[in-house]
Order: C-alpha cells, then structure tokens, then sequence
C-alpha cells in the first residue's frame, strides 16, 4: 500500500501516491517537494511550524490537534493538503 496526497490545484493537479511505510508529515512534505519541484517547505511552513493559511489532515484528522508536523503517516494513509479560505 501507498500513502495517498491530495494536493491543491496550485502545487500540483490531483493525487500522488508516495510508496513509503511510515513517514513523519515533515518527511512527507520535503518528498513531495522532491516530487513535484515545488518549494513546499516555503509555501507550507512558516518558522519551521505549519503556516497558519495551510491545513494538514491525515485520515480527517488536522495534524495541529496532533503532532503537528511530527504527526506519522503510514502506509495506507490519507493525506490532504489544504490552503484556508478567508475572505469577506
């Protein structure tokens, strides 16, 4: 089994499928950057935390109410990634 990203239209149309076993999301997000040759450590954190204008859910769950970006994703694991919408 695989560990599948969705990923928002602006890094990369739809959904990779990353052949790992278990991965922490900081991992995760520096082999999608590998993947893709986009700069997600620039566009994702801030400070080395998760910005604030990004949500990470793994199985639906936000990695901040985990471990944020020390959370484990495993095999067979769902992964989001999602910019916040704000406006007025």
């Amino acid at each position: 089994m695989a560990i599948k990203v969705r990923l928002p239209a602006s890094i990369n149309q739809g959904e990779l499928e990353i052949d790992a076993e278990k991965l922490t999301v900081n991992q995760l997000i520096a082999l999608v950057s590998q993947i893709t040759g986009k700069d997600l450590e620039k566009i994702l954190k801030r400070d080395g935390e998760l910005s604030p204008l990004i949500s990470i859910f793994v199985n639906g769950r936000n990695v901040r109410y985990a471990e944020g970006l020390e959370t484990e994703v495993r095999s067979g694991d769902k992964v989001s990634i999602v910019p916040t919408v704000a406006g007025g």
